[in-house]
């Protein structure tokens, strides 16, 4: 009877360690200026957002308890010679006055081991979202990875497999 429940407290606790690992880690992080989206009420307000490595073009509507925003992601032509997207999620960061994090949620998941070359990602997005009372701004952040395993791709003419991992931090 006490093993089992030892047992059950330490499989409680890992959960929710593992639950406190997940979008809300960034809650209260200072994004980086470049991060920073201004935002408006009312709309829809065309925006775009871009980095070194990919392009969200989109719009959003803002209404005091409601953020609808909808787009697409176009990726840079260094990561669309690769054929396959391994992952690759975008997260949007509801932000106050100061760029500081209070939401973060996913706005884009390419899924896994998708093939560019065959067109298989939807690089299509709409979404809507209660942000917190105070923000003002939105973020942009994301991880992912791509690969070409010989294919039509570089990885063919370099005689192997070419791995390239990518990502913004807010």
């Amino acid at each position: 009877m006490t093993t089992k429940l030892v047992s059950l407290f330490l499989i409680a606790a890992l959960l929710g360690a593992c639950a406190g690992s997940g979008v809300n880690r960034f809650n209260g992080r200072q994004t980086k200026a470049e991060s920073r989206v201004p935002i408006q009420n009312g709309g829809p307000h065309a925006a775009h957002w871009q980095t070194r490595d990919l392009t969200l073009k989109f719009e959003y509507q803002w209404e005091a308890d409601a953020f609808a925003i909808n787009g697409s992601v176009q990726l840079s032509k260094m990561i669309a010679h690769f054929t396959t997207i391994d992952h690759l999620r975008i997260r949007i960061h509801f932000l106050d006055n100061e760029g500081a994090i209070l939401a973060t949620h996913s706005v884009w998941n390419a899924g896994y081991r998708k093939s560019l070359h065959y067109h298989f990602v939807n690089f299509d997005f709409d979404r809507q979202y209660a942000p917190p009372a105070r923000t003002q701004l939105i973020g942009f952040s994301y991880s992912g990875e791509a690969s070409d395993t010989g294919g039509d791709g570089f990885a063919r003419r370099a005689g192997g497999r070419g791995e390239w991992s990518f990502w913004w931090q807010p």
